[in-house]
Order: C-alpha cells, then structure tokens, then sequence
C-alpha cells in the first residue's frame, strides 16, 4: 500500500504543477506574490478543491499504520500525515517557479483539513481489497488484464492528459459550449458512441456490476466538465447517450458484455486449447 501512497502524493504534485511551465530566472521569482491565509476568502470550489485533493493521502496514510488487522499505530500515522503536510508545503514552495501560479498559505490550511478529513474517515472504516497491490498480483491475469485495457481506453483518451481545473468560469464555458454551442460532428459522434460501448462491453465482461457500469459514462462526462484542456464536447455527450441506449436494448436481447468472445480470453497460456 505505501507504493500507492507515494503514487498519489505524485499524482498531486502532477496536478498542482501541469503544464510544468517552470521559470528559474530571478526575474521570475521576484515577481510572484505569496498569497496568506484569509479564512474563506478563496473561492468555495478552490477551497474544496484543495480539502479533496489531500483526503485520500489522509485515509491511506491511517491504513497504513494499521498492523495485523489491529487498529492503527498512532505515531506511524502521525509520522505519515506529517510527510503529506510537508508534501503540500513543498508543493507551495515549487510554484514560486511558475510563473502563471500564486503560492497560498490558505491551500496548505485547506491541505492540511484534508488529511484529517482523510485520517477521521479512515479510522471509521478499513482499507477496501483493491489498494493493496498484492491483491492485484493475484486478480489481474491476462484476461482481466485485456478487459481492463479495453475498459479505460476511451475514458483515458478523453481524460487525458488528467488537470481538472477548480475555476467556475471555465466550467461554466465548457457546459455552455455544449448547450448553446453545440458541436454534433456525425464522424465523433459514432467515435464517441463506439468507445463508451467498449468500455461499458469490457467493463461488464470483467464483472463489474452493471449499475457501476451505468455510472462509467456520466462519470467520464462530468469530469470532462472539469478539464479546460480537453473540454467537453456535445458529440461526448450524444455519444455517451446513444452508447447507454445501446448497450441497454443488447442486454435486452442477450448480447451482454458477459457474453463476448473478449470475456473467455484465457487467463493465462495453461488455458488455451
């Protein structure tokens, strides 16, 4: 599980520091403003933004103090709750080398929140199957491994490269683009359609219960919403739409994911005929 911590840690460094346009010169640095801590004077959606970013590095590090299924070790949770806070406080210091960010004292504070959040829910409950990456040695052989290509794909094509913004503006721009500026190009809307379908086939052939699968596609498009970079389109959502009528009216009539030559691929080269 610490590899995973240590991934996510990353995974907000990545996230507070993309497009990486870095500025080293004593011009730049001379420039930047620190902005300090006025309580609730940052936007609300900045100040969730920054509350959410550390929850999950909250809760992973309270599971990782746990030790033979016992309760968690209190100094080593503290020890790495102290590394993630640290972490946040270095990522504040690197954006004095980017130009187009303004280093906060009230994102560490709302950071810092975040990872008691994190920690309090954690202690409430344990660490699901799947975050430990023993548990993924053992479930990912090499049908499992295609489906789940298969599954993120297209989610990974439109997603990529992942840098949500928090600004209301931009998303309000990137809804109103598909409200009152409607693109229905007919060649993206099928591309769109073909790989929703894809992911909801695979997705559905690994197991998954077909409610989540229902939410794969309005997850996809929601966090599009959230993207200024790849923003959302109104051929995803048509796509998106048809992709879910489609996929619905095959399960009607038998040809569920469940049901497709990808789903009986063989485990593992013992299993071929």
């Amino acid at each position: 599980m610490l590899p995973l911590w240590w991934l996510y840690l990353a995974f907000t460094a990545y996230g507070s520091f993309y497009p990486f346009d870095f500025c080293v010169s004593a011009e730049c640095i001379a420039a930047v403003q620190v902005q300090g801590f006025v309580p609730f004077a940052q936007s609300k959606t900045d100040i969730l933004a920054n509350i959410a970013l550390f929850v999950p590095a909250g809760m992973l590090a309270v599971w990782l103090a746990r030790r033979n299924g016992e309760g968690p070790s209190a100094p080593r949770a503290a020890r790495l709750l102290l590394v993630a806070l640290g972490w946040a406080v270095a990522l504040q210091g690197v954006q004095f080398l980017l130009p187009d960010r303004v280093p906060s004292l009230g994102d560490i504070v709302w950071n810092a929140l975040g990872l008691l959040a994190g920690a309090s829910a954690a202690r409430r409950t344990g660490p699901p199957a799947w975050i430990d990456i023993d548990w993924w040695r053992r479930w990912l052989d090499r049908r499992r491994a295609a489906l789940l290509a298969a599954a993120l794909a297209w989610p990974a094509a439109r997603l990529a490269p992942f840098a949500p913004t928090s600004e209301i503006s931009e998303i309000r721009a990137n809804i109103g683009r598909v409200l009152f500026r409607p693109d229905l190009s007919a060649t993206e809307l099928g591309l769109a359609a073909a790989g929703f379908l894809a992911t909801l086939w695979a997705a559905e052939a690994l197991g998954l219960p077909r409610r989540f699968c229902l939410l794969a596609v309005p997850a996809v498009l929601v966090a599009q919403a959230f993207l200024p970079g790849r923003a959302i389109q109104a051929w995803d959502v048509a796509g998106g739409v048809a992709a879910l009528l489609l996929w619905v009216l095959l399960t009607r009539l038998g040809l569920s994911g469940r049901g497709t030559q990808l789903s009986r691929l063989p485990a593992s080269p013992a299993e071929r005929p």
